[in-house]
């Protein structure tokens, strides 16, 4: 009988540790609106910096230590309202924990009617 909560508990951690992964989650797309870049990952979290007020840097209470490196080649045509486009920038994320880069573009392309962005390289 003493061994019943011991054995629950055993198995209780067991299985929340199931939900945790060794690995830390990938960039999925940025964005690049006004002022903010925001970069969104794999596992749904994501990340915001103010580009106009530091175009380099580490992005601040970020659950994935990522660098970035914002280059605008061309300001957006609109930068708000409901027309609002991305500049023309080329973006480079650095992943602090094992130095993996991803190298973007904005604008690019809608795909299904969302503003999504794929990386032009990652190594």
């Amino acid at each position: 009988m003493r061994l019943l909560p011991l054995v629950s508990a055993a198995a209780a951690l067991a299985l929340s540790a199931c939900g945790i992964s060794p690995y830390p989650a990938n960039p999925d797309r940025v964005t690049l609106m006004g002022d903010t870049l925001t970069v969104h990952f794999f596992d749904g979290t994501s990340c915001k910096a103010d580009v106009r007020e530091a175009p380099a840097g580490h992005f601040p209470a970020c659950a994935q230590p990522m660098d970035y490196d914002v280059e605008i080649l061309h300001k957006a045509l609109m930068e708000s309202g409901p027309l609002a486009t991305q500049p023309y920038a080329h973006i480079r994320l650095t992943r602090v924990s094992d130095g993996r880069v991803w190298l973007w573009e904005t604008p690019q392309e809608a795909r299904s009617g969302q503003s999504m962005t794929d990386p032009v390289h990652y190594f």
